[in-house]
């Protein structure tokens, strides 16, 4: 057994690393597109959320607020977030009062700030509809964002609501999140079938040398 390890030792080391790639890979990817921030901010009574973040990527991100359609209707949901006639961009809709800031973790340093009165919509997805607070442009780092409502919004005070921090819409998809997702697809395409081979091929030669002994 001692002369298949000597003899095959570069090709168990190339195993060893692609499954040391294949395992740990979608891990890091998720931390690194997942949402820094994803908390629920209450709008009756007015909310207030203070979190401390980790920003992993150097590209601007969107500040939201995501409005769930979980117990109320497209239509009723679009009316009261875009007004009549549903022009998103046009500033329609119920107004939602925000002051946000974020601060370095380390030392304190305000990096980016802003008030303003948020109406229309941004974008929609299956479960909820989002609204622009701010783009946010930091370098990598921790950070604690601070926000808060600036005054109750009955009308909407019945939708669970949440502010995101997120990567923005697919259209202006950083080059590094494109990365990762062709990545991902060499590994399901390529480098699993090649693992799997590279595996098999491992264990039959290890068991011609089992039984040559």
């Amino acid at each position: 057994m001692r002369a298949f390890f000597v003899q095959q030792w570069k090709l168990l080391l190339l195993f060893v690393m692609l499954v040391l790639w294949l395992a740990l890979f979608p891990r890091w990817a998720r931390l690194i597109t997942a949402d820094p921030l994803n908390e629920a901010i209450m709008l009756l009574p007015k909310g207030e959320v203070h979190k401390e973040i980790q920003i992993p990527l150097a590209v601007a991100y969107e500040l939201d607020l995501a409005f769930e359609q979980l117990g109320t209707t497209y239509e009723k949901l679009k009316l009261l977030l875009e007004g009549e006639g549903g022009n998103a961009k046009a500033g329609g809709g119920i107004g939602v009062p925000i002051r946000w800031s974020l601060r370095q973790q380390a030392g304190g340093a305000v990096m980016a700030s802003g008030e303003v009165d948020t109406r229309g919509t941004a974008g929609w997805s299956p479960t909820a509809a989002y609204r622009l607070v701010a783009p946010i442009a930091v370098p990598p780092g921790r950070y604690m964002l601070d926000a808060e409502i600036l005054r109750d919004v009955p009308e909407l005070g019945y939708v669970r609501t949440r502010l995101v921090l997120q990567l923005p819409s697919e259209a202006a998809t950083p080059w590094q999140v494109t990365v990762m997702w062709w990545a991902g697809v060499i590994d399901i395409t390529v480098l699993l079938p090649a693992t799997l081979f590279l595996g098999v091929f491992l264990v039959v030669r290890a068991t011609k040398v089992l039984r040559a002994k």
